[in-house]
């Protein structure tokens, strides 16, 4: 009853967004790029074109471009959200610092590509670097190439396969049933992080995170849930070697607790990053952020090192640290 409940309610969201005139959404869409970054009318705009990307991508489009890139109109939900709101429409706050992250490394993984907004994001940032982007979904990973050929972007390894915590050689990829579009946007394994309902499965390929990590200065990961599990087949060469470390976060179990305390105790700092700032977060407020509001969805970890690295490649210095205005550099988080 409630699956049908939601099913009824999106598809008359999508209804009343397919009524709004094309020449109105697509002026709605081009508003959206005079407006000030952060201000009021940008945030308004934003919500609007939201219910408005409903409506889905324009039967003839073929690519379109987004914050220097090129991407497919492929069906899927991370593009439409990108045409119809751009940079704002797809991992903000990651967008302003893994390219950063990438221009530092000369080896960064990602783990949970997708489309490839990301990648060509860290990829066109160090052109040089070695990139590997693992995508486990076939259509997400055949959407990925199309996008990296769009955009002759070479240095780019494609693994087509799941990232485990275990030596399985081959797992079902899960799909969520509310996701309605050829590539989706997330698929998943059986976790106690996320529920177990799903639409379809896929058997996929399966990888080790540490076998693909091996000198890496950079790990971004998208694992649906499984994140801490993939770090914790790795604590040692973590606290060895620092990679710095971009992590989607969900809602965190007793033994991620245990690991990420264990991280922090090994030199790494921890950042909350949004499109401006990275806020410095003590353990305090780090473990209470994960379980209370405004909960924490996106985590950076990385060395005092790392750290001046990444504000100086943003041409901010560090003195600013002890109070930067909004939007510039590093923040404190309140009460710190």
């Amino acid at each position: 009853m409630k699956r049908a409940l939601k099913t009824w309610a999106r598809g008359r969201a999508g209804a009343l967004a397919a009524a709004v005139p094309a020449g109105a959404a697509e002026r709605l869409r081009h508003a959206l790029d005079d407006a000030p970054e952060g201000s009021r009318r940008a945030a308004l705009q934003t919500q609007a074109l939201g219910f408005v990307r409903l409506r889905g991508l324009p039967p003839d489009l073929g690519r379109f471009d987004v914050d220097g890139v090129t991407m497919e109109a492929s069906g899927s939900a991370v593009v439409e959200r990108l045409y119809w709101m751009g940079h704002q429409g797809w991992e903000p706050e990651l967008a302003a610092w893994w390219p950063r992250a990438c221009s530092l490394s000369t080896k960064v993984v990602e783990v949970g590509a997708n489309v490839g907004y990301l990648t060509l994001l860290g990829a066109r940032a160090n052109p040089e670097a070695e990139y590997v982007a693992v995508e486990p979904h076939p259509a997400a990973a055949t959407a990925l190439r199309r996008n990296l050929a769009i955009n002759d972007v070479g240095n780019v390894k494609v693994v087509e396969a799941a990232v485990v915590a275990d030596d399985s050689e081959r797992v079902g990829l899960r799909v969520p049933p509310a996701d309605r579009h050829a590539v989706p946007r997330s698929a998943y394994l059986d976790h106690p992080n996320r529920l177990r309902d799903w639409r379809d499965t896929v058997d996929v390929e399966a990888v080790r995170l540490q076998d693909l990590a091996a000198g890496a200065g950079a790990i971004l990961l998208d694992a649906e849930g499984w994140e801490w599990s993939l770090l914790d087949g790795m604590t040692d060469d973590l606290a060895r070697t620092h990679p710095m470390l971009f992590v989607c976060v969900s809602r965190v179990l007793a033994e991620d607790r245990r690991l990420l305390l264990e991280l922090l105790a090994s030199g790494y700092l921890a950042f909350a990053p949004d499109a401006g700032t990275l806020t410095a977060l003590d353990q305090r407020e780090l473990l209470r952020r994960l379980v209370r509001a405004p909960r924490l969805t996106r985590l950076v970890l990385a060395t005092a090192e790392q750290l001046a690295a990444l504000v100086q490649s943003r041409s901010h210095s560090l003195s600013r640290l002890a109070g930067p205005p909004p939007s510039s550099g590093v923040e404190p988080e309140p009460g710190a």
